[in-house]
Parts: structure tokens; sequence; C-alpha cells
């Protein structure tokens, strides 16, 4: 049963840790390899995950340029 949490905890962590990648294919960054790697090697410094988090999150000057194009 111990052993079940543990790997409960580990799979937790490990997608925590991801969720700068996960939101940048979702959002079909086109940098997405990019805070993918930047994600993976220095994610586990908290700095390292909150730039990812950061290159995630901002709008592109090509997705602004799309969404005022198009009026979405």
């Amino acid at each position: 049963m111990e052993s079940i949490f543990k790997l409960v905890a580990f799979m937790g962590v490990v997608f925590i840790h991801f969720i700068p990648t996960y939101i940048a294919y979702k959002r079909k960054k086109h940098n997405r390899i990019t805070i993918a790697v930047v994600n993976l090697l220095s994610g586990w410094i908290i700095i390292g995950w909150f730039f990812a988090l950061y290159m995630a999150l901002k709008n592109d000057d090509n997705q602004a340029l799309y969404k005022a194009k198009y009026k979405l």
C-alpha cells in the first residue's frame, strides 16, 4: 500500500513539474520545444519553472496578430 502511495505522489510531482510544457502544447506555441527543454533542464529550480511557465503563458506576437486579423 505504501508503494502505491509513493507512485501516485511521484506521478503528481511529475505532472506539476511539466505544467508549463502542457500549457505550451495546448496553446500551440511556436517555441513549445524550447519551453519543454527549459522546463526539463531547469524546471527543478523554482526560477526555471516560473520562467518556463511565463514563456508558456506569454502571448506570441504572431498570436496577437492572428487574433487581431480574424477578430478572435
